[in-house]
């Protein structure tokens, strides 16, 4: 049997160390609290300016800012700068910046509900990032993000979000994935309906479950 471990190889082809664009760590908390906190995503500089504007806008507001974002001007920030990150060092020219939560958003369901108010500003406003998260491109989904982003525990989740902006906050997503097939081995092939956002009527895959209960509860 032909293996697909080079199909697979070749979509899973993003290597922090040999990419020309800055990124910054997104943690949980900054500065993080241990030398091996998980970072839990990658952020291009465009959104993080975009979160700096959102902070003033809060501010502007007269409420709190929901980032912190840290920027290093030495060798050493709680002890983390200089170790590495999949082979890109942490404050090399890289990773100048890192970004977290606000320590006062300290549960899940603060940190979900206040980067969905965010993200549905965006949404109803058509910017910043109108392409991805504007008019129909939003899908009403949850996705959990993990505190570690490779150990999916129910109990670990760090906060939920609108499944549109996830991209642009560079978290690891998870999907179950099953395809039917008959006793006689014939595969049940559906189609994409023709009211979905992406992909409209190409062959699909028999079933899909992205949202654990506890997601869902997360956004009542």
């Amino acid at each position: 049997m032909t293996s697909l471990l080079p199909i697979v190889e070749a979509c899973d082809n993003f290597r922090i160390e040999t990419s020309s664009e800055l990124l910054h760590p997104f943690y949980v908390h900054v500065p993080p609290e241990r030398e091996d906190e998980p970072i839990i995503g990658l952020l291009r500089a465009s959104i993080l300016g975009e979160l700096k504007t959102y902070n003033q806008i809060l501010v502007s507001e007269g409420s709190d800012p929901i980032w912190t974002i840290v920027e290093w001007t030495g060798e050493v920030v709680h002890g983390v700068v200089g170790r590495r990150i999949h082979g890109a060092k942490i404050g090399d020219e890289k990773s100048r910046k890192m970004v977290g939560f606000s320590s006062t958003l300290n549960t899940s369901e603060l940190r979900s509900g206040a980067i969905k108010e965010m993200c549905e500003r965006w949404h109803h406003a058509a910017e910043p990032f109108g392409d991805l998260i504007a008019g129909k491109m939003w899908r009403y989904e949850l996705y959990p993000i993990y505190s570690h982003p490779f150990i999916l525990d129910e109990k670990r989740i760090a906060f939920a979000m609108e499944r549109a902006a996830t991209p642009l906050f560079g978290v690891v997503t998870y999907g179950v994935h099953l395809t039917m097939y008959t006793a006689d081995y014939r595969v049940w092939v559906p189609r994409r309906a023709r009211t979905k956002q992406t992909y409209v009527t190409i062959a699909l895959l028999s079933f899909a479950k992205i949202t654990p209960e506890q997601v869902r509860r997360l956004a009542r």
